[in-house]
């Protein structure tokens, strides 16, 4: 009776997880200096950037869900606890241009243009609200 008390919580937990991972996001996130060097930004991973240079952040994401209710353009993007916009010349990383969102089905895609103008580590928050499990994450930027 243990052994299959065991089995059944271990069938439960895996559904579980299996069912958590199947409703958010899948994101990726890749920055290119204007010297042209690209490299792939991974959240709570610090990406090493110079003060007073410029960089292109691209960022992808996939829905992992049929019917998705949150458009692109609702992705928050959030600096020092404000919204990531042009003219917010006073924030660490400061947002020159963006374009907006192409999509190709399930897929989507924005790009960035920013410079780093203050030294130190500074997050930018990726916010989707939904209630399919949405998506949160912090990418790292150590401007030196």
């Amino acid at each position: 009776m243990n052994s299959m008390r065991k089995k059944l919580f271990i069938t439960a937990a895996l559904l579980l997880l299996f069912a958590t991972g199947a409703f958010a996001c899948e994101f990726t996130y890749m920055i290119r200096s204007s010297d042209g060097k690209s490299e792939r930004v991974i959240p709570g991973r610090p990406a090493e950037l110079e003060s007073g240079e410029s960089y292109t952040l691209t960022v992808s994401y996939r829905e992992d869900h049929k019917n998705c209710i949150v458009a692109p353009e609702d992705t928050l993007f959030l600096v020092e606890e404000e919204r990531w916009r042009e003219g917010k010349d006073y924030l660490a990383l400061t947002l020159v241009s963006s374009e907006g969102w192409k999509s190709d089905g399930r897929s989507h895609e924005a790009s960035f243009v920013f410079t780093a103008s203050k030294q130190g580590e500074w997050p930018l928050e990726v916010i989707r609200e939904c209630t399919r499990g949405g998506y949160k994450a912090t990418l790292l930027f150590r401007v030196a």
